[in-house]
């Protein structure tokens, strides 16, 4: 699916843009909160996209990275969403911001990060990005043309209530190995991401799923360099951990780690591009 490789490609960009980026922008707001968990994090980002025009607004991902370490991610622009047909990309502020992940310390609740980002489409099926960084909330970006509208409309919004919480899924997680593969890899880099159900005209339909990654590689990790890994998929409703695997993994493919969605069969389904 096309949508796929447009978050990709934003997301990652998001991640991979060069230098510090400072949520002062007119879109931007602060927040109180650090360390949030999904169901703390994604109602700053709805205050912060409802004041923007274009909606009303409804959420369809959430993506955390709780990383030891701060991190100021070199890399490039969004040169692969130029190339798609009939898609364009608008950066509030009109460039690419440049960003930075503050650190997650170990000492913060299981299940809370300090940097998420969340994709809310409205009635015209556009795309718009928001991240919530040390509880400050910025609207990035807008996806919209032709091609990209026409793919974003297949996506499920997140009903309010309808999925556990990022706590759960570290919980559930953990007691399906991430915990003890915590152990063994202190200073891992964690993530978690919440992907919507689709639906195409009645041909076919899945339901949302949480996808966690951890990880020794880091944001700034060389390319080629050596790592492991731990990943699970839950059912986003129930929590329950419907798969994981573990093992070896090389970093840095995209320049560290980055948050991708990539299609499986008729599912999206998240993974970790390192």
């Amino acid at each position: 699916m096309l949508v796929a490789a447009l978050v990709v490609a934003l997301v990652v960009g998001v991640l991979l843009a060069t230098g510090d980026f400072s949520p002062t922008s007119p879109s931007s707001s602060s927040g109180s909160g650090k360390y949030e968990t999904y169901r703390q994090a994604e109602p700053r980002a709805q205050s912060g996209v409802s004041a923007t025009p274009g909606g009303p607004w409804s959420p369809v991902f959430g993506a955390a990275v709780a990383t030891p370490f701060s991190s100021s991610v070199p890399g490039a622009n969004l040169t692969g969403l130029s190339r798609l047909s009939s898609c364009t990309v608008n950066w509030t502020g009109g460039t690419a911001p440049k960003v930075t992940v503050p650190a997650t310390p170990e000492s913060a609740s299981a299940g809370t990060a300090a940097f998420w980002t969340f994709g809310f489409v409205n009635g015209s099926h556009e795309l718009r990005i928001v991240s919530v960084s040390d509880g400050n909330t910025s609207v990035l970006a807008t996806i919209s043309g032709s091609t990209c509208t026409e793919e974003f409309a297949s996506l499920v919004p997140l009903a309010s209530g309808s999925v556990v919480d990022s706590p759960t899924v570290a919980e559930n997680v953990s007691a399906a190995g991430g915990g003890s593969w915590l152990t063994a890899h202190p200073n891992a880099t964690l993530t978690w991401d919440l992907l919507p159900g689709v639906s195409v005209e009645g041909i076919f339909s899945t339901a949302p799923t949480w996808h966690a990654v951890y990880t020794t590689c880091s944001l700034s990790s060389p390319v080629g360099s050596e790592g492991a890994e731990f990943n699970a998929t839950l059912a986003a409703a129930t929590g329950a951990v419907t798969a994981h695997t573990s093992g070896p993994t090389v970093c840095g493919a995209s320049g560290g780690v980055s948050l991708t969605v990539v299609p499986a069969g008729v599912d999206l389904a998240a993974r970790q591009a390192i």
